[in-house]
Protein backbone atom coordinates (compact mmCIF):
# COMPACT_ATOMS: atom_id res chain seq x y z
CA UNK A 1 0.00 0.00 0.00
CA UNK A 2 1.19 3.54 0.65
CA UNK A 3 2.06 5.23 -2.64
CA UNK A 4 1.97 1.96 -4.60
CA UNK A 5 -1.52 0.54 -4.73
CA UNK A 6 -3.35 -2.41 -6.27
CA UNK A 7 -7.05 -1.53 -6.25
CA UNK A 8 -9.35 -4.55 -6.32
CA UNK A 9 -12.85 -3.92 -7.65
CA UNK A 10 -15.76 -6.31 -7.91
CA UNK A 11 -19.35 -5.86 -9.02
CA UNK A 12 -22.49 -7.87 -9.72
CA UNK A 13 -25.83 -7.20 -11.38
CA UNK A 14 -28.34 -9.09 -9.26
CA UNK A 15 -31.00 -8.94 -11.96
CA UNK A 16 -28.90 -10.87 -14.48
CA UNK A 17 -26.34 -12.56 -12.28
CA UNK A 18 -23.52 -11.00 -14.29
CA UNK A 19 -20.51 -9.89 -12.31
CA UNK A 20 -16.91 -9.00 -12.74
CA UNK A 21 -13.60 -8.47 -11.02
CA UNK A 22 -11.11 -5.74 -11.88
CA UNK A 23 -7.61 -5.63 -10.50
CA UNK A 24 -5.29 -2.75 -11.36
CA UNK A 25 -1.82 -1.70 -10.24
CA UNK A 26 -0.40 1.76 -9.73
CA UNK A 27 3.30 2.28 -9.09
CA UNK A 28 4.35 5.81 -8.20
CA UNK A 29 7.74 6.69 -9.68
CA UNK A 30 9.55 9.03 -7.28
CA UNK A 31 13.24 9.79 -6.93
CA UNK A 32 13.28 8.00 -3.59
CA UNK A 33 11.84 4.86 -5.22
CA UNK A 34 14.27 5.08 -8.12
CA UNK A 35 17.25 5.28 -5.76
CA UNK A 36 16.28 2.04 -4.03
CA UNK A 37 14.57 0.00 -6.75
CA UNK A 38 15.98 -1.39 -9.98
CA UNK A 39 12.39 -1.95 -11.15
CA UNK A 40 11.58 1.74 -10.75
CA UNK A 41 14.80 2.71 -12.51
CA UNK A 42 13.83 0.60 -15.52
CA UNK A 43 10.24 1.81 -15.38
CA UNK A 44 11.26 5.48 -15.35
CA UNK A 45 13.68 5.08 -18.27
CA UNK A 46 11.15 3.17 -20.38
CA UNK A 47 8.41 5.69 -19.65
CA UNK A 48 10.50 8.81 -20.28
CA UNK A 49 13.24 7.84 -22.73
CA UNK A 50 11.33 5.85 -25.35
CA UNK A 51 9.81 8.88 -27.10
CA UNK A 52 12.54 11.10 -28.53
CA UNK A 53 11.84 14.81 -28.95
CA UNK A 54 13.29 14.92 -32.46
CA UNK A 55 10.92 12.14 -33.57
CA UNK A 56 7.99 14.22 -32.31
CA UNK A 57 9.30 17.32 -34.11
CA UNK A 58 9.59 15.35 -37.36
CA UNK A 59 6.09 13.96 -36.88
CA UNK A 60 4.68 17.48 -37.01
CA UNK A 61 6.86 18.60 -39.92
CA UNK A 62 9.65 20.41 -38.08
CA UNK A 63 13.25 19.84 -39.14
CA UNK A 64 15.06 20.95 -35.97
CA UNK A 65 17.69 18.51 -34.75
CA UNK A 66 17.26 19.58 -31.13
CA UNK A 67 14.54 20.96 -28.86
CA UNK A 68 15.04 24.31 -27.14
CA UNK A 69 13.86 23.55 -23.60
CA UNK A 70 15.37 26.64 -21.94
CA UNK A 71 12.90 29.06 -23.59
CA UNK A 72 9.13 29.00 -23.22
CA UNK A 73 6.66 29.00 -26.12
CA UNK A 74 6.96 32.82 -26.30
CA UNK A 75 10.72 32.38 -26.75
CA UNK A 76 11.42 33.92 -23.33
CA UNK A 77 14.06 32.32 -21.07
CA UNK A 78 12.56 30.12 -18.36
CA UNK A 79 13.30 31.43 -14.88
CA UNK A 80 15.11 28.75 -12.88
CA UNK A 81 15.60 31.02 -9.89
CA UNK A 82 19.02 30.57 -8.32
CA UNK A 83 19.42 27.35 -10.27
CA UNK A 84 19.04 23.70 -9.36
CA UNK A 85 21.11 21.23 -7.38
CA UNK A 86 22.61 17.91 -8.43
CA UNK A 87 24.53 15.26 -6.52
CA UNK A 88 27.73 13.50 -7.54
CA UNK A 89 30.15 11.41 -5.51
CA UNK A 90 29.33 12.90 -2.11
CA UNK A 91 29.12 16.49 -3.34
CA UNK A 92 26.23 18.76 -4.29
CA UNK A 93 26.55 21.26 -7.10
CA UNK A 94 24.45 24.26 -8.06
CA UNK A 95 23.68 24.49 -11.76
CA UNK A 96 22.60 27.79 -13.28
CA UNK A 97 22.56 29.89 -16.45
CA UNK A 98 21.77 27.07 -18.92
CA UNK A 99 22.33 27.61 -22.63
CA UNK A 100 22.28 25.53 -25.77
CA UNK A 101 25.24 25.86 -28.12
CA UNK A 102 25.27 25.83 -31.92
CA UNK A 103 25.38 22.02 -31.88
CA UNK A 104 22.34 21.74 -29.61
CA UNK A 105 24.39 20.66 -26.57
CA UNK A 106 23.24 21.68 -23.11
CA UNK A 107 25.82 23.76 -21.24
CA UNK A 108 25.43 25.05 -17.68
CA UNK A 109 27.49 26.93 -15.15
CA UNK A 110 28.27 24.80 -12.09
CA UNK A 111 29.48 25.61 -8.60
CA UNK A 112 30.26 23.12 -5.84
CA UNK A 113 28.25 24.28 -2.85
CA UNK A 114 28.19 21.28 -0.53
CA UNK A 115 31.00 18.81 0.09
CA UNK A 116 29.68 15.72 1.85
CA UNK A 117 26.61 17.81 2.73
CA UNK A 118 28.64 20.48 4.55
CA UNK A 119 28.56 24.02 3.12
CA UNK A 120 31.38 24.61 0.67
CA UNK A 121 31.97 27.20 -2.03
CA UNK A 122 34.05 26.69 -5.14
CA UNK A 123 34.57 28.90 -8.17
CA UNK A 124 32.12 28.07 -10.92
CA UNK A 125 33.06 26.15 -14.05
CA UNK A 126 31.32 25.27 -17.29
CA UNK A 127 29.83 21.84 -17.79
CA UNK A 128 28.09 20.10 -20.67
CA UNK A 129 26.20 16.84 -20.83
CA UNK A 130 27.29 13.82 -22.84
CA UNK A 131 27.32 10.06 -22.96
CA UNK A 132 30.03 7.82 -21.53
CA UNK A 133 29.55 4.08 -21.96
CA UNK A 134 25.83 4.65 -22.41
CA UNK A 135 25.42 6.75 -19.25
CA UNK A 136 24.17 10.32 -19.45
CA UNK A 137 26.64 12.35 -17.41
CA UNK A 138 27.91 15.87 -16.77
CA UNK A 139 31.37 16.55 -18.17
CA UNK A 140 33.78 19.47 -18.01
CA UNK A 141 36.85 20.17 -20.11
CA UNK A 142 40.23 21.18 -18.70
CA UNK A 143 43.37 21.65 -20.80
CA UNK A 144 41.89 19.65 -23.65
CA UNK A 145 40.99 16.68 -21.42
CA UNK A 146 37.52 15.70 -20.30
CA UNK A 147 36.58 15.02 -16.70
CA UNK A 148 33.45 13.96 -14.89
CA UNK A 149 31.92 16.58 -12.65
CA UNK A 150 33.85 15.27 -9.63
CA UNK A 151 37.21 15.42 -11.40
CA UNK A 152 37.79 11.84 -12.59
CA UNK A 153 39.34 11.87 -16.04
CA UNK A 154 37.38 10.10 -18.75
CA UNK A 155 39.36 7.64 -20.84
CA UNK A 156 36.59 6.24 -23.02
CA UNK A 157 35.04 7.99 -25.98
CA UNK A 158 32.54 10.73 -25.24
CA UNK A 159 29.43 11.42 -27.26
CA UNK A 160 28.11 14.95 -27.04
CA UNK A 161 24.63 15.37 -28.41
CA UNK A 162 21.51 17.38 -27.61
CA UNK A 163 19.18 16.42 -24.79
CA UNK A 164 16.50 14.46 -26.61
CA UNK A 165 14.00 13.01 -24.14
CA UNK A 166 12.25 13.70 -20.85
CA UNK A 167 14.56 11.17 -19.17
CA UNK A 168 17.69 12.96 -20.36
CA UNK A 169 16.30 16.30 -19.19
CA UNK A 170 15.50 14.73 -15.82
CA UNK A 171 19.17 13.72 -15.64
CA UNK A 172 20.24 17.31 -16.34
CA UNK A 173 18.28 18.33 -13.25
CA UNK A 174 20.00 15.71 -11.10
CA UNK A 175 17.83 12.69 -11.80
CA UNK A 176 17.08 10.62 -8.72
CA UNK A 177 19.66 12.57 -6.68
CA UNK A 178 18.30 16.06 -7.20
CA UNK A 179 17.98 18.63 -4.42
CA UNK A 180 16.60 22.12 -3.87
CA UNK A 181 17.30 25.12 -1.68
CA UNK A 182 14.83 25.68 1.14
CA UNK A 183 15.19 28.63 3.50
CA UNK A 184 18.86 28.87 2.65
CA UNK A 185 19.51 25.18 3.34
CA UNK A 186 19.91 22.25 0.98
CA UNK A 187 16.93 19.90 0.98
CA UNK A 188 17.68 16.50 -0.54
CA UNK A 189 15.61 13.97 1.43
CA UNK A 190 12.72 12.61 -0.66
CA UNK A 191 13.36 15.38 -3.18
CA UNK A 192 11.50 15.36 -6.49
CA UNK A 193 12.60 18.72 -7.86
CA UNK A 194 14.07 17.09 -10.99
CA UNK A 195 10.62 15.70 -11.88
CA UNK A 196 9.00 19.04 -10.98
CA UNK A 197 11.37 20.95 -13.28
CA UNK A 198 10.75 18.56 -16.19
CA UNK A 199 7.00 18.82 -15.66
CA UNK A 200 7.17 22.63 -15.69
CA UNK A 201 9.19 22.67 -18.92
CA UNK A 202 6.86 20.22 -20.64
CA UNK A 203 3.90 22.50 -19.81
CA UNK A 204 5.57 25.77 -20.78
CA UNK A 205 7.50 24.96 -23.96
CA UNK A 206 6.49 23.96 -27.45
CA UNK A 207 5.91 25.09 -31.01
CA UNK A 208 3.00 27.47 -31.43
CA UNK A 209 0.63 26.05 -34.06
CA UNK A 210 -1.19 29.29 -34.84
CA UNK A 211 0.44 32.55 -33.73
CA UNK A 212 -2.82 34.43 -34.37
CA UNK A 213 -4.57 32.53 -31.58
CA UNK A 214 -3.93 32.88 -27.83
CA UNK A 215 -2.26 29.98 -26.06
CA UNK A 216 -4.94 28.70 -23.73
CA UNK A 217 -4.02 25.04 -23.83
CA UNK A 218 -1.76 22.43 -25.41
CA UNK A 219 -4.15 22.41 -28.38
CA UNK A 220 -2.27 25.38 -29.84
CA UNK A 221 1.15 23.87 -29.12
CA UNK A 222 3.22 21.06 -30.58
Amino acid sequence: MGQDKKPFIHFMDVTTGIGGIVKTAGFVVTNDHIQTSERHRRMNKIMNDTIKWTDTLKKYGYNEYYYNWINDFNNKPIDFGDGWYIYNNGNYYRCYDPRIDENGNTIVQVQKVYSNKEPFNEDSFEMMFGYVNGDFIGIRENNGKYYTINGNQIISDIQFKPVNSNWELWKVFGGEYSAHSENGKLSYFNDNSSFINVNYIMNHTGKVVNSDLPIHSQENLR
